[in-house]
């Protein structure tokens, strides 16, 4: 059921955007707290500009830029944890960044070109189909895209095992930084989760349309 007042199909809620807004706040705080603190800038700096994207997108309720802010810091993080033993890394340690945020990058264009074509109130019907497909494709993009990624990320964690990077016999020391490098991967494995089902979830909202359900319900 929708007011007369509002811009989408449904009475959107006013309580779980400021709930998110705030938590999103007290992240983005941390976080930078966090970055000061161990200086950790260019491994971590996309935390508090996530956060501060998010932010800004629960205000309008317009969240379509934080996302990949937070998939390019497990590109991040994950390139420095290949730096670290080359010798098991499926693919050049540099080119996580660069491959990975080259297909974002294909991807955004796709869906500006697509959104354009099916905002523009003056298109054609053919326009209007070019569009769509743009937009079905660059998703569909997208969560190949991050599940490649992930992929890399389980290859690399595998290697690592067998390989016994985790399980080091020589110092405490070294096995304290082995089981950082652990729960680091695990945290991405979760990130990556999450991700993912952002992602799906975008592929479902795509295909189904403005007329779909998802778009229908909030």
């Amino acid at each position: 059921m929708c007011c007369n007042e509002s811009l989408y199909p449904y009475t959107p809620t006013k309580v779980a955007p400021m709930i998110f807004l705030v938590a999103f706040l007290f992240s983005t705080l941390h976080h930078i707290w966090i970055n000061v603190r161990y200086k950790s800038w260019r491994v971590t700096g996309t935390l508090p500009w996530g956060g501060i994207v998010f932010i800004a997108g629960f205000a309008p309720r317009s969240i379509l830029v934080a996302p990949p802010v937070y998939a390019l810091l497990n590109y991040i993080v994950l390139g420095r944890a290949l730096h670290y033993v080359p010798q098991l890394s499926p693919i050049h340690p540099g080119r996580v960044i660069t491959t990975f945020c080259g297909l974002d990058v294909v991807v955004g264009i796709l869906t500006g070109n697509g959104g354009a074509r099916v905002a523009n109130a003056d298109a054609t019907s053919a326009e209007l189909k070019a569009g769509k497909g743009l937009l079905r494709a660059s998703i569909l993009l997208q969560l190949i895209s991050f599940f490649l990624f992930v992929l890399l990320e389980y290859v690399f964690h595998r290697r690592c095992i067998k390989a016994g990077t985790f399980d080091p016999k020589t110092t405490a020391a070294a096995a304290k930084n082995a089981n950082k490098v652990r729960r680091v991967l695990y945290l991405m494995y979760i990130s990556s989760v999450i991700i993912s089902s952002r992602h799906v979830f975008r592929v479902v909202d795509v295909f189904q349309g403005y007329t779909g359900y998802l778009q229908q319900h909030e």
